[in-house]
């Protein structure tokens, strides 16, 4: 609620000490609730996509300007490191085995169609309820349906409903992806919460929100069958990359703007399989860039550097947590899903682990 006040502080005109103030305090209460940047994790991250600049071939005009303006940026912040946040092909043979038996009772409503058969958001819903019949969770009174405001998938503990928005259109293994984070993360740890008559464990514990995104991610990942490829991945690699440009972890913040205009570029040559990169993949990693953009500097005017909600930040934090829970617990890893489903709590942290096993004991 605190942060929500900021936030309409910082539209409210006054003099230039009183804006800076509502800056300040805006930019604090973000760090107090998601914490700071992870320097080295970012530059890790940075220093892959340097590489990949370096060694892009270029065989149009379009990709031969980008590499050249990408090439300028990174001219001018280097950085350094090895991309931690990876499960070897081992790994995930053996997670993704373990994870299509622990859930193919909740997945099997998923029709078995190929990849270009997509089905529109009342047909989703339709099918994520099947699934959430089908794994228990309907009896308890969870539902799915659609939401016109939502921009992106949603689910509410307290509502016990799993929100889509009217635009969702989604093949059969998407869906699967989409009720393995809303279904089988966020509702069934809201769910077990609930069972244990501990309240924290229902709503959140302080430290969840990383973890628990992070888990649903990384769970997504897994059913991909490839980390790096999976959408889920990209997706919390590149909110982490348009955090810490926004935040001016290179050193330099930068505001709406400047924060999409490097963010699109790294987008679009990424996905270059040729060399070329057409006018469509221009649109694609300008739609995909500015949804990250919207998705930090919602809350503020876009033109204030360094001023972002920097939730979008704890989605490849909490991946990060979890590929080292499940790399630690792969040959328990049933039971370490077990013991990271009892509730919405930081599963990963061996202390409050401890403490909320010897609660619900």
């Amino acid at each position: 609620m605190m942060l929500v006040e900021a936030a309409k502080r910082l539209h409210e005109p006054g003099t230039s000490s009183q804006q800076m103030v509502a800056r300040e305090e805006y930019t604090f209460l973000n760090k107090e609730l998601y914490g700071e940047m992870n320097v080295e994790a970012f530059s890790a991250i940075m220093a892959t996509e340097s590489r990949r600049v370096e060694e892009f071939i270029p065989s149009n005009g379009p990709a031969t300007q980008i590499k050249s303006e990408l090439l300028d940026y990174f001219r001018q912040h280097k950085f350094s490191g090895v991309e931690k946040c990876h499960l070897s092909d081992e790994e995930m043979s053996r997670m993704k085995e373990s994870i299509d038996k622990r859930y193919t009772h909740c997945l099997e409503p998923i029709p078995d169609t190929q990849d270009d058969v997509y089905y529109d958001a009342q047909e989703c819903v339709a099918i994520m309820n099947s699934c959430l019949l089908a794994s228990g969770l309907a009896k308890a009174g969870w539902i799915c349906e659609v939401n016109p405001t939502k921009a992106n998938p949603a689910t509410n503990e307290g509502a016990k409903k799993i929100f889509l928005p009217a635009t969702t259109c989604r093949n059969a293994a998407e869906l699967r992806r989409l009720y393995l984070h809303e279904g089988e993360v966020h509702a069934r740890r809201a769910y077990n919460g609930s069972l244990t008559d501990i309240v924290p464990l229902e709503k959140g514990t302080a430290n969840y929100a990383d973890v628990e995104e992070g888990l649903g991610v990384v769970l997504e990942a897994i059913d991909s069958g490839d980390m790096t490829s999976s959408a889920a991945y990209n997706r919390a690699r590149d909110r982490y990359i348009l955090a810490g440009l926004a935040l001016g972890t290179d050193g330099h913040p930068k505001d709406g703007r400047s924060s999409y205009e490097i963010m699109w570029r790294l987008v679009a040559l990424r996905g270059s399989k040729d060399g070329t990169i057409s006018e469509q993949d221009i649109i694609s990693a300008k739609q995909q860039a500015t949804a990250h953009s919207d998705n930090a500097f919602r809350g503020t005017n876009f033109a204030m550097p360094g001023v972002i909600y920097s939730k979008l930040k704890v989605y490849y934090e909490g991946l990060a947590k979890n590929v080292t829970y499940l790399r630690d617990h792969i040959d328990t890893l049933d039971e370490a899903l077990d013991i990271a489903m009892t509730g919405k709590y930081d599963h990963t942290d061996q202390h409050e682990r401890s403490h909320v096993r010897n609660l619900v004991m």
